[in-house]
Formats: structure tokens, sequence, C-alpha cells
């Protein structure tokens, strides 16, 4: 209970703690919320969320891709010989997929294959 007090505290109080939100999200993931639930609970905004999301790999939290882009897509997206240049953009994969996956799922995709190519 004291723990989850400090938590909402933190929670309601984004700019004291600049850095943290995205750990905060990462524990309300933790407990099963989806990330509009913690969005609306936070006050934040869908992408703010999907930003913190974007964040957490590259920390070395453990988010699961699957949870974001079905396997089918992942395969879908690996084929895809352009992911592995340097100056790829967002729009160019949204574009060449024809609007198949959002901009967050490309991101969140991008974030995995830099993280596994390191």
């Amino acid at each position: 209970p004291f723990l989850l007090a400090i938590r909402e505290f933190l929670e309601s109080q984004p700019t004291l703690n600049p850095g943290i939100s995205h750990k905060l999200t990462y524990y309300r993931l933790l407990e099963g919320f989806s990330p509009e639930e913690i969005g609306i609970m936070r006050k934040l905004a869908l992408s703010t969320i999907e930003g913190h999301l974007i964040k957490l790999p590259s920390e070395n939290y453990p988010l699961d891709l699957n949870s974001y882009i079905g396997k089918r897509e992942i395969e879908m997206m690996l084929a895809e010989p352009d992911i592995h240049r340097k100056d790829i953009t967002l729009q160019y994969l949204y574009e060449k997929w024809h609007g198949s996956f959002s901009y967050f799922q490309i991101r969140l995709f991008l974030t995995y294959i830099k993280k596994r190519n390191h």
C-alpha cells in the first residue's frame, strides 16, 4: 500500500520526476493494464504511452512485441530489405506497407531490430 501511494503520487506529478514516466507506464503494464487504460489513469495521451513503450526495450525492460504486432506481421516486416537502412523513415515504411501498420507499430518494430542488431 505504501509503495502504491508513492507510485500514484509520482504519476500525478510527472514534471517533478522527468525520466521515470516510462517506468511508471511499465509497472502499470505489469499490473495488466492496456496502453489505453494507462493513458486514462495517468491522464496522458495514448501517443505518450506508446512513446513510453518504444523507449522500454532500449533500457532493457522486457516488452512482448507480439502483444502489439502479430507474428505474421512481424515476419512480413522482417522480410522488408529496407529496414536495415540507416536513412529509413517511418513515413517511407508506412507508405511502402500501405498503412497496414500504425506508426507506433513501425517505431516499436524498428526499436526491436536496432536492439537485436547491437
